[in-house]
C-alpha cells in the first residue's frame, strides 16, 4: 500500500521530484502548481483549513521552516531570494519562515551571504519579499539570528565573539567575550 501524498509546487532547481518522509504515512511531493492533500482515511482533515497564530490569520496549517540559503547580496534581499520564497507561496504554504537573518552585522554573521536586518537600509528589499509572498496568499515571518559563541571570529572580523558568557563553544572553539 503506497503512502498518501501531499503535493506542493514544482521547485525550480533544488528539489525536483523530492520526496521526504514526514511520518509513517505521509510524504511530500513537489510536483504541481496547486496544493492538494490526500490524507489517509480522513486523517488530518484540518491540515488545509485556515488557522490563526494570535491575530495572524493563515490560509492553512502548513509551515515552511527557516533555512539558511545564503543567497543575499551583502545582506540585501535580491531577486533569487524573492523567487525562492515566491515559489513556495505559489504552492500554497500557509506560513513561510524566512531564513536565519542577522541582527548584528558584520559581527553576527554565520555566512558572508546571509540576509541582514540590523539597519533600515534593508527594509525595502524585505518589503519587496513580503509583498511578493503576500501576493500568493501566504504569510511570512523572519527568523532573527546571532551566532553568539558559535560564530567564527575571523569571518566576523573580530578577535572574539559576543556571547552570554565567556564559555567557549565546544563545536566552534572560538574565543568569546561576555556581553555587558
Amino acid at each position: 500500500r503506497s503512502p498518501p501524498i501531499l503535493s506542493f509546487p514544482t521547485i525550480p532547481y533544488e528539489a525536483r521530484n523530492f520526496k521526504k518522509e514526514i511520518t509513517d504515512c505521509f510524504f511530500i511531493k513537489f510536483s504541481s502548481l496547486i496544493l492538494h492533500a490526500k490524507a489517509p482515511d480522513g486523517k488530518y482533515p484540518n491540515l488545509l483549513s485556515p488557522g490563526t497564530i494570535g491575530s495572524l490569520e493563515i490560509r492553512n496549517k502548513t509551515v515552511m521552516c527557516a533555512m539558511g540559503m545564503s543567497q543575499s547580496d551583502q545582506g540585501f534581499v535580491n531577486q533569487a531570494v524573492i523567487n525562492h520564497y515566491a515559489e513556495r507561496a505559489k504552492g500554497g504554504i500557509g506560513l513561510i519562515m524566512v531564513e536565519v537573518t542577522c541582527v548584528d552585522a558584520p559581527v553576527g554573521l554565520n555566512t558572508s551571504r546571509m540576509l541582514v536586518i540590523d539597519d533600515d537600509k534593508y527594509i525595502p528589499g524585505l518589503k519587496r519579499l513580503a509583498d511578493e509572498v503576500h501576493k500568493y496568499g501566504s504569510c511570512i515571518a523572519v527568523q532573527i539570528y546571532h551566532p553568539g559563541r558559535q560564530g567564527i571570529a575571523e569571518m566576523n572580523g573580530v578577535e572574539s565573539m559576543k556571547s552570554a558568557s565567556q564559555t567557549e563553544c565546544q563545536c566552534a572553539h572560538q574565543p568569546t567575550h561576555e556581553m555587558t
